[in-house]
């Protein structure tokens, strides 16, 4: 099945990457290892049966690398490959455990000979000290002891070198493998003989860790010809995405100098003349003529002269680190620095200087000197000649190279990283100033032919100002440069290799804790492989047979949500008293107070669980280490909870302990663990994720099986899994900037802020974020803040949900169960969780009985909480209804108070405003400032954000409205409340409309806001305000003329504008929902007729309705009706303007 799975891969020689999403206890590691063995015993008779026949040579030069993200899995994965080649001396002839050159001297030093006349000269003070390690019980002391054999151990690699630098490099290994004086070498540093195993083993951060050899050229093993074909296994696949960053980063830290001294040096070493004739001839190699190299002088020569760089530059700042400026740079230069301000160079002639200062943006300085521009202008000269030095570095080490064999004694060839060390070397550039160039040239030589140049194949780089007492008359400007990123380097895996990557959430789609999967699919197209069905189904029809006792009910999984707010205690005053005796833990200034409450209180939930229930083990997941004293998480605090829960429940025993579990710790709290269990004690263990994502394992073995519940399958023993977990909150998907207000390490500063670069540049690509939240949280990650971080994202929610998968893994170990499961899980993981992506059915096959537990409760939960949505909707529904009708009622006596007034000028204006304000905003933000004239009451709350809504006035709103939120075929004869019912859309089509609208600020569409106008402000006051807006711009446009306001008190609002003395203008935006009695408007009409004097007033509606008869009415008594000005496309319609323009004349 998964062993062929894995043979099939190997036998085929495509490379490419093929990922492999399994369950955890499938025994991926172990069919791994066997099919490994089983491939290299192919080759390896394939090969013999070829050499007996005389046949052609074939290769078995393809090696097998199996990587994994810890030491300990390494470990685990040699036992396997051991137990699979059942030979001792084979397998030790073809398997290789890479492991540190300190753990190897620390295990081996004791059981070698050394020679006396071979001994390096610290030989005794290096067996001391590893005497010292190995008898050292304490972890603390045992470290002070490994970094003093770590410092001796590096003298004793360096006088090994010596001593083999006499032999010729190509006989260097014979020498240590088959001579007595030098064998202990191959003992002490088995790598030496890594081309002639089969079975290579290491982990991910040794892979890209640079191999000292002693042998052969000195390269990262990614970079070497081992991995050239090879098939490479990536256990814990979605993990390993973490340690290559990690890596990534701390190389970056790799250099402190400063970069402005490593321009320096390298510009006043220019001078050819000064170079041996070795270089110079490489130099004539590549630029034969001389121009290009002469252009670099100049180059340099000129960014000398233009920033004044024979001077000193120092910041001018203030003292807090935090706030200190960066220049970040991902595509573009940006400044980070305080807002309103830029950072500039300022010539100080008193202390002969550069002051680096932040001054205002806006400020003119004469002479200032634009930092940014200058680390842009050497970052561009240094990159340019990096690709210089490379070709020149090849063409040296070819002249040294022919010379070399020119010579009666052979000597070893000149490797290129040497010739481009001894080319820097000419420059004087100290070794950690080479590695500025050096570490970048080495990435370059990956550089990978992409589709598309992005944060992938790019990466970022920034620059940081550092003082410090040891340089006091200068600032350090150092450079932190990461040009390559983890999809990069698994690219360039795949597109050499085999790369098969293990995990049971390989597939997980989330670019935080797994490489992002659409862009490997995009780059590596026909060669990226997803699990394959046949695979899965196989896997599946083998998880059901072995899961029959969890579906015959012999095995029950309880889940149970955990929160705050769900109480299982009993008793109130009980539950009283625990709740003030978690208060008095937590200060009342702490901002986090109500957050540790609730988690307290969470766990006392689950302690009162534990009390009731048969569980004998359970483990509990949070953030944070719990420790005595602790103010977040505090171990005694916890065993207060315990006793109120064992208070509550009535719990007459005292077999219940905690233990506290962390990486340190570890080894020693799980021996009491077994302990306690075997004087049959209940324990709960207080643990971390962090600690279970360090693949620690807390099955236990049991004496007595009695009761317990055996899982089909081969695997026997009596290894226990755990009774139960609870899963506590996970809140550290999302890298937090370091508080500017708590000490720190500037080295994990600069950490923090490269893992919230990546996150960040991560999210961009896949889409999660925009470019300017992206450039937010950039920006905070330089200035400890977090403020813009976002945690409702696709990517945040993968990831808890793949942290719960693997939490739960580890109740999944053994085939030796309890009868009864418990899973509790936090309501506030439940609401986080996204598992969209997830193939239910499959999920029912793929996934351990007690993850599905935890998919119910996440149904379940959601169910709960849209049931409460609902029913939040509909209370907000009713009142919104209420607050609709009495905001209507308020708004018809304020219309009908003003229109019953004498329009003095000030009343004239306020109507006016009023009329102006609606247009611009008929949705409104809760927390918006109204003018004096503009009420609270002409809006009402409107659940959901919604920008429409339904209404029904009764007696033109004199008894009162009805509002719905209801689709529109529920609500057949209501009218609506909408920018399309106000035929808004339809009137912006009008030439020129849309731009004049949002010249005077009126919206040109609704937006959902939490506040909107009532039925009467809309039908009375909104309405009446856009046709009359919309009818004047038309007329005047159309007709070249301006209607005159009306004004006087006695005719104002009796109609809109007039034509002259005689000719009135009143425009309408007639709804087909109202009823209306054209006799009586006809009747309202000609009394205002005589009331100003009018002989004649056109009523012109502004959009003329689909399937309307177009009619113009007139009457004898001078009342015009005009049924539309424009179709509903914004046309004009020319009948009506036609009939306007007589009258202008």
């Amino acid at each position: 099945m998964l062993k062929q799975y894995f043979l099939d891969i190997m036998r085929k020689e495509c490379n490419g990457l093929y990922l492999c999403e399994v369950p955890t206890g499938i025994g991926k590691s172990y069919q791994a290892a066997h099919a490994m063995e089983e491939y290299v015993k192919e080759i390896r008779e394939e090969y013999a049966k070829a050499m007996r026949q005389c046949a052609r040579t074939i290769t078995d030069e393809r090696k097998l690398i199996y990587l994994t993200p810890l030491r300990k899995n390494v470990g685990e994965e040699e036992e396997e490959l051991k137990k699979a080649y059942e030979n001792e001396e084979l397998f030790e002839k073809e398997v290789l455990h890479i492991k540190s050159n300190v753990d190897n001297i620390i295990e081996n030093l004791g059981k070698v000979t050394i020679p006396q006349d071979k001994q390096p000269f610290n030989y005794d003070e290096l067996k001391k000290q590893v005497k010292a390690y190995n008898g050292e019980p304490s972890p603390e002391i045992k470290k002070i002891w490994e970094d003093k054999v770590e410092e001796e151990e590096r003298k004793f690699r360096k006088e090994i070198k010596n001593i083999l630098s006499v032999i010729p490099a190509r006989e260097r290994l014979d020498r240590i493998k088959n001579d007595k004086q030098y064998q202990w070498i191959g003992q002490l540093y088995p790598v030496v003989f890594i081309k002639e195993k089969k079975i290579i083993l290491m982990t991910i951060s040794k892979f890209l860790s640079k191999n000292i050899s002693l042998v052969d050229k000195s390269v990262t093993f990614f970079d070497s010809d081992i991995s050239k074909n090879a098939v490479i296994f990536m256990d814990e696949f979605d993990s390993t995405k973490e340690f290559v960053r990690n890596h990534i980063i701390q190389n970056s830290f790799k250099s402190n100098d400063d970069y402005l001294d490593v321009f320096r040096q390298i510009a006043s070493n220019m001078d050819l003349t000064n170079f041996d004739r070795y270089v110079t001839e490489a130099e004539t190699r590549i630029d034969e003529d001389g121009t290009k190299y002469e252009k670099f002088c100049d180059r340099a020569k000129k960014i000398m002269e233009d920033y004044k760089l024979n001077l000193n530059y120092k910041t001018v700042l203030e003292q807090d680190d935090i706030k200190q400026p960066f220049i970040f740079h991902d595509g573009q230069i940006n400044t980070i620095c305080k807002k309103g301000f830029s950072v500039v160079g300022i010539e100080n002639m008193v202390k002969n200087r550069i002051d680096i200062q932040q001054v205002d943006e806006k400020e003119e300085i004469n002479g200032a000197i634009s930092i940014s521009a200058l680390l842009k202008d050497i970052h561009d000269f240094l990159r340019d000649f990096r690709f210089f030095l490379l070709k020149w570095a090849e063409q040296y080490a070819t002249v040294v190279n022919i010379y070399r064999q020119k010579t009666e004694t052979p000597m070893d060839i000149l490797q290129e990283d040497n010739a481009l060390s001894s080319l820097m070397g000419c420059f004087k550039l100290k070794v950690d100033q080479q590695k500025l160039v050096y570490d970048e040239a080495d990435k370059i030589k990956i550089e990978l032919k992409s589709k598309k140049e992005d944060f992938y194949q790019t990466g970022f780089e920034y620059y940081r100002f550092v003082d410090a007492d040891r340089h006091n008359h200068k600032t350090d400007i150092n450079f932190v440069s990461i040009r390559t990123t983890p999809e990069k380097i698994l690219l360039a895996m795949a597109r050499k290799a085999s790369v098969i990557g293990m995990s049971a959430s390989a597939e997980f789609k989330t670019v935080l804790n797994n490489y992002n999967l659409d862009y490997l699919k995009e780059e590596l197209g026909p060669d990226y492989h997803i699990t394959e069905s046949a695979l899965k189904t196989e896997i599946a029809a083998e998880l059901v047979k072995r899961n029959i006792p969890y579906k015959n009910k012999e095995i029950k999984c309880h889940g149970f949500r955990i929160s705050a707010e769900r109480n299982y205690f009993e008793n109130k005053e009980c539950r009283k008293i625990l709740v003030q005796k978690i208060k008095n833990e937590i200060s009342d200034s702490d901002k986090q107070g109500s957050y540790k409450q609730n988690r307290y209180l969470a766990i006392a939930n689950v302690f009162h669980i534990f009390c009731t229930s048969n569980m004998r083990t359970l483990l509990c997941l949070e953030n944070i280490l719990a420790e005595e004293g602790k103010e977040k998480w505090d171990t005694t605090v916890l065993n207060g909870l315990l006793d109120s829960a064992k208070e509550d429940t009535d719990y007459r025993g005292d077999d219940i302990e905690i233990i506290v579990m962390n990486s340190k710790n570890f080894k020693n709290k799980k021996k009491e663990f077994k302990e306690k269990l075997n004087k049959h004690k209940r324990v709960i263990i207080i643990s971390s994720y962090k600690t279970l994502a360090e693949g620690q394992n807390l099955q236990y073995n049991v004496k007595d099986t009695e009761g317990l519940i055996r899982l089909p399958g081969k695997r026997k023993g009596k290894e226990k899994d755990l009774d139960g977990i609870y899963l506590g909150e996970i809140t550290y998907i999302i890298r937090r900037s370091i508080d500017s207000g708590q000490p720190f390490d500037r080295n994990e500063r600069n950490k923090n802020i490269s893992e919230q670069i990546f996150q960040a540049e991560d999210l961009f690509v896949q889409s999660e974020i925009g470019k300017t939240d992206k450039d937010k949280w950039i920006k905070e990650a330089f200035l400890g803040e977090n403020k813009s971080k976002q945690y409702n994202l696709k990517s945040i929610g993968v990831s808890i949900t793949r942290t719960v998968l693997q939490a739960v893994g580890r109740l999944c170990r053994t085939t030796l169960k309890s009868p009864d499961i418990y899973i509790l899980v936090n309501e506030n993981v439940l609401k986080k969780m996204n598992v969209d992506d997830l193939n239910i059915k499959e999920s029912q096959c793929l996934f351990p009985p007690e993850m599905l537990k935890i998919l119910e409760l996440k149904e379940e939960y959601n169910r709960d909480k849209e049931r409460a949505k609902e029913d939040s909707i509909k209370e907000a529904w009713e009142e919104a209804r209420e607050e609709a009708n009495k905001s209507s009622f308020r708004s018809l006596d304020w219309i009908n108070d003003f229109l019953e007034n004498c329009w003095k000028l000030i009343e004239q204006r306020n109507w006016i405003e009023m009329r102006e304000w609606v247009l611009k905003y008929p949705t409104l933000y809760d927390e918006a400032k109204l003018p004096d004239n503009i009420l609270n009451e002409f809006y009402f709350h409107i659940p959901g954000r919604k920008k429409k809504y339904y209404f029904k006035a009764y007696n033109d709103f004199q008894d009162g409205v009805e509002v719905s939120f209801a689709d529109k075929s529920n609500c057949r004869g209501w009218s609506e409340m909408s920018e399309k019912a106000a035929k808004l859309p339809y009137i912006l089509k009008y030439k020129g409309m849309k731009e004049y609208f949002k010249k005077k600020g009126y919206v040109t569409s609704f937006k959902m806001l939490p506040r909107i106008l009532n039925p009467v402000m809309f039908r009375n006051i909104y309405k009446g305000a856009l046709d009359e807006v919309a009818g004047r711009f038309i007329i005047e446009n159309e007709l070249g003329i301006k209607l005159i306001d009306i004004t006087e008190p006695e005719k104002f609002e009796k109609f809109d504008f007039r034509l002259n003395e005689e000719v009135y203008v009143d425009f309408k935006n007639w709804d087909e929902s109202m009823q209306v009695d054209r006799e009586n408007e006809l009747k309202k009409i000609r009394q205002k007729m005589r009331m100003v004097g009018a002989k004649r007033v056109y009523i012109i509606n502004i959009v003329v309705e689909d399937g309307t008869k177009y009619e113009i009415k007139e009457s004898t008594d001078g009342i015009i009706e005009i049924p539309g000005l424009i179709t509903k496309n914004g046309d004009i319609i020319t009948k009506p303007i036609e009939k306007l323009a007589k009258e202008v004349k």
